[in-house]
């Protein structure tokens, strides 16, 4: 039995230096191909640590990457909504996709907000992210508007705060 955990956890092991090495290429296909693989890496190992790495990861590729590399991170962070409550370093990935807010592209902060919206679950009491929603609901741009608008109801369901 611990000969199957071994072989088990190197799996994991290398899945995760797969997934990195495959964050950190020049290529955006194979970025992209990458992040798309996140779901299936989630769903077979739904574990805390390595959930937290994967998502630790995303959030650096989000705020280092190009829009399309953003999107398909917001659109997978959706997909694994039912194991982001195993996160526990709330704070770094927060400060990580806070720092696209700032960017003057609307579709970037429409971006940063959905993706705090699928993040919900990490940290619902964050006073930072409940300031960045309610300010985003004076956006001009209709996307950001809308991101914040659900960003807004997502956090809504789970904080004892009042946005």
């Amino acid at each position: 039995m611990s000969t199957e955990l071994i072989q088990s956890a190197a799996v994991s092991t290398i899945q995760l230096q797969s997934f990195e090495k495959g964050l950190r290429s020049p290529s955006l296909g194979e970025q992209l191909a990458t992040v798309v693989s996140t779901a299936s890496l989630v769903k077979a190992n739904p574990f805390p640590m390595y959930v937290n790495t994967i998502v630790v990861r995303l959030a650096d590729a989000f705020k280092d990457g190009s829009n399309p590399l953003r999107m398909t991170i917001a659109r997978v962070l959706s997909e694994c909504d039912s194991h982001l409550s195993l996160v526990f370093s709330g704070s770094e990935i927060f400060k990580r996709v806070l720092s696209v807010s700032h960017s003057n592209d609307p579709i970037a902060r429409a971006m940063t907000l959905q993706v705090l919206a699928s993040l919900a679950p990490v940290s619902p009491e964050s006073k930072q992210v409940h300031h960045l929603i309610v300010e985003s609901m004076t956006a001009e741009n209709a996307g950001e508007f809308q991101a914040a608008c659900h960003a807004m109801a997502a956090f809504a369901r789970l904080s004892s705060l009042v946005l």
